[in-house]
């Protein structure tokens, strides 16, 4: 994994396992209880906290990553929608930090499913097979052929 070490690389592997049982993003925000929470009656609603409903392995190794991009990697887009909030030095109290961090930490467990799940669901069948063929043959011909 691009964004964390090697340790946690092989933890979020092992705990996730399979990373295309899950179907969109919203499964896997579900997963590691980092998506919001919600109360709502008849038509009133009322958003509420991260659900903390997951993994809890899970949830704790993608915070300690989004701190870590914050720190080495500043330029992924989420750290940098937030990075005032997250800089050293800011004046963002710790709610909001948390907060923040928390956002960075769920958009990063979607990249990393966008990135790991197999290119072979998105199409079916002998479409599928057809695609990762031609892509296989594509990469081992020489040039000009």
């Amino acid at each position: 994994m691009p964004c964390c070490a090697q340790l946690t690389s092989v933890m979020l592997t092992r705990e996730i396992c399979d990373w295309h049982r899950f179907n969109n993003r919203r499964a896997i925000s579900s997963y590691t209880g980092l998506c919001p929470g919600e109360r709502s009656s008849g038509s009133k609603r009322v958003p509420g906290s991260v659900t903390k409903r997951g993994n809890p392995r899970v949830r704790a190794a993608l915070v300690e990553c989004a701190w870590r991009m914050v720190r080495f990697q500043p330029q992924y887009p989420p750290v940098q929608k937030r990075l005032s909030i997250l800089a050293k030095g800011s004046h963002a109290l710790g709610a909001v930090r948390k907060k923040a961090i928390v956002a960075v930490a769920r958009r990063l467990a979607v990249d990393l499913w966008r990135l790991y799940r197999p290119l072979h669901r998105r199409a079916t069948g002998f479409k599928a097979l057809k695609l990762v063929r031609g892509e296989q043959q594509q990469a081992e011909s020489p040039p000009g052929h």
